[in-house]
């Protein structure tokens, strides 16, 4: 069995990682830990690391690994037997535990999982009225992004371990097969398709697209959609505006900056952790997406309709639309009205300039649904955060250049 651990918790158990190991061939037996502190009281979140099913125990009085181990392995029985997992913790976990391996962090992204998980337990613990014991409970209900929206339950649910013929439980700790976290099949569910009308603000005639996407996705899978849909090259900020009614105040979903001024007066929360089906209803349909800070592009988001899923559809997809995007970095608003102006005089002194510089072909009024391809919204992630390089089947270009390669 691996047990990863911080090395703020390595130190308080005096133990002592000296790398970072390969994942288990089995699933079940590979756990990531750390220590956090609520109230001036430590706790230890433990989590495994493929599915993020989770527990929290009081680190109070652990002064070995012994301790710890002891303390983890009974409450890892009491919470997965009472969460229907008795079985798999007798056949899969239990014969493990005679050889404890430990190691540091595995990696960024499960790092960041455990760092959602952490955040969400202190919030629980923070009013004394829940045990760590309830919220691991908590924890494992709550849906992840990481998971494809999956919950702890579900995601360790749909583990699965077989060993090879000939070899025992206890022993796939010598198995050759290594399997990332983000391999491990977690289907993601819905029956419900939100349709969107987005129009940008302002233009003249207006720019808009109606799409429809899984009612399982998030602020930011929303938005690869909204820059895919347009044909918005999506190297500028962006952000979501939209009303809580649980609070009666504005949220603010997009990309999150540690330098963000204070003084600005909101906190813009991580797009990728906010379902869209929290905050979108028939009664609170509408939204402000912005788009380049600088250009200043406002998008009003409007809810149409919550529809059925259809088994022979493709989702997201785009149903209607019309006039082309405004190029990339033209001036906003009274930039693109001056370049189309510009474009339809052929004596205007810019006119072929403006052109070039645009693609070598544009028409205000051209727009082919047909030619939409919607790229995956979690790849998009990758390549922006975790320097995954860009494929070269994603295609990211304005229409109107798409256009002038068909012609």
């Amino acid at each position: 069995m691996i047990m990863r651990l911080t090395a703020k918790l390595a130190k308080k158990i005096h133990a002592e990682p000296a790398c970072v190991l390969p994942l288990e061939a089995n699933p079940y037996a590979d756990w990531s830990a750390r220590l956090f502190v609520v109230n001036r009281v430590q706790y230890i979140l433990v989590t495994n690391t493929a599915s993020l099913f989770s527990v929290v125990q009081f680190a109070k009085g652990l002064i070995d690994d012994n301790r710890f181990l002891q303390n983890v392995v009974n409450l890892l029985r009491e919470v997965l037997a009472d969460s229907g997992y008795a079985s798999q913790y007798e056949r899969l976990i239990a014969p493990n535990l005679g050889v404890v391996r430990y190691s540091k962090a595995l990696n960024r992204s499960v790092t960041g999982s455990m760092n959602d998980l952490e955040s969400l337990a202190a919030y629980h613990l923070a009013s004394g009225e829940i045990s760590p014991y309830d919220a691991s409970l908590i924890l494992n209900k709550v849906p992840m992004g990481q998971l494809g929206y999956a919950t702890g339950n579900e995601a360790f649910a749909a583990l699965e371990f077989k060993p090879a013929p000939g070899e025992s439980v206890s022993d796939q700790r010598e198995a050759k097969q290594v399997r990332s976290p983000k391999t491990f099949p977690f289907p993601l569910h819905y029956t419900e398709v939100y349709q969107f009308k987005i129009t940008l603000c302002e233009t003249e005639p207006f720019v808009w697209r109606r799409i429809q996407v899984p009612g399982c996705y998030s602020f930011w899978d929303l938005h690869c959609a909204i820059i895919d849909a347009f044909g918005w090259l999506d190297y500028h900020l962006h952000l979501f505006t939209i009303h809580n009614p649980a609070t009666g105040a504005d949220d603010h979903f997009g990309i999150p900056d540690a330098d963000d001024d204070p003084m600005m007066g909101y906190t813009v929360f991580p797009g990728w952790k906010m379902r869209l089906s929290r905050l979108f209803t028939p009664e609170n349909a509408r939204a402000d997406y912005l788009y380049d800070f600088g250009d200043g592009w406002h998008h009003e988001v409007v809810l149409e309709a919550v529809l059925p899923r259809s088994a022979d559809t493709t989702y997201p997809r785009c149903v209607d639309g019309e006039n082309a995007c405004p190029p990339e970095d033209c001036g906003g608003v009274p930039g693109f009205s001056r370049f189309k102006k510009s474009i339809s005089r052929h004596n205007a002194k810019d006119h072929d300039d403006l052109l070039a510089w645009a693609g070598g072909w544009y028409d205000p009024g051209w727009f082919d649904r047909g030619i939409v391809e919607f790229s995956d919204p979690r790849l998009r992630w990758e390549i922006a955060f975790l320097g995954k390089k860009v494929p070269g089947h994603l295609r990211i270009l304005q229409y109107h250049r798409m256009k002038q390669r068909e012609s």
